[in-house]
């Protein structure tokens, strides 16, 4: 009974494990270069861009080709918008969640970490995935900490009196980001 429940377990993880790594299908959209081209194309829908792009010219294309993500300066799907962003020394290819006064971006990064297999030889695989939040005021990008995300919020929406309230009585925190800019965009204070 042992021996079936953990190569049960084991098969779960591994058929989790083969899901993360495929690609989510190509999708029409639009790529803009850092020296101002723009290409029409069929992008790979994933779930963080960090170094590269998949894109095919055409639909039918058997074999993607690649952009690095430096190379872009912003990219259009159905569903989303992609902006490349410059915080300090890094660059990062950002999804936009919130547009106003106020804008708000997010990245996704993927850590994998392997372990040896619970029944017999071998390893598997995990990952990992931890959002990242990226906010814009006037022309400043700043990603918020979770470790300091009191203070890293009220910095940004201490205009806004309701919501530093909202903030300091723990009502919000930082998975509720996309809460937090949309009713600063529409605060009056």
């Amino acid at each position: 009974m042992k021996k079936k429940l953990l190569f049960s377990f084991w098969f779960l993880c591994l058929f989790i494990s083969i899901q993360a790594q495929t690609n989510y299908g190509y999708n029409k959209g639009i790529i803009a270069t850092q020296n101002g081209d723009s290409i029409n194309c069929w992008i790979e829908l994933a779930v963080s861009y960090d170094s590269y792009v998949n894109y095919k010219q055409y639909e039918s294309d058997d074999k993607p080709k690649r952009f690095k993500t430096k190379d872009i300066q912003w990219m259009e799907l159905p569903n989303s918008y992609h902006e490349n962003i410059k915080m300090g020394k890094s660059e990062k290819l950002v999804s936009l969640i919130t547009a106003g006064k106020v804008y708000l971006y997010k990245y996704i990064e993927s850590n994998q970490r392997s372990g040896n297999s619970p029944i017999g030889n071998g390893t598997v695989s995990f990952f990992n995935f931890t959002e990242h939040f990226v906010i814009k005021k006037d022309t400043i990008f700043y990603e918020i900490s979770s470790k300091k995300f009191k203070e890293n919020v009220k910095e940004f929406f201490g205009d806004c009196e309701k919501l530093t309230k909202k903030i300091d009585s723990g009502e919000f925190k930082i998975e509720h980001m996309q809460k937090i800019v949309s009713e600063y965009n529409r605060c009056d204070d």
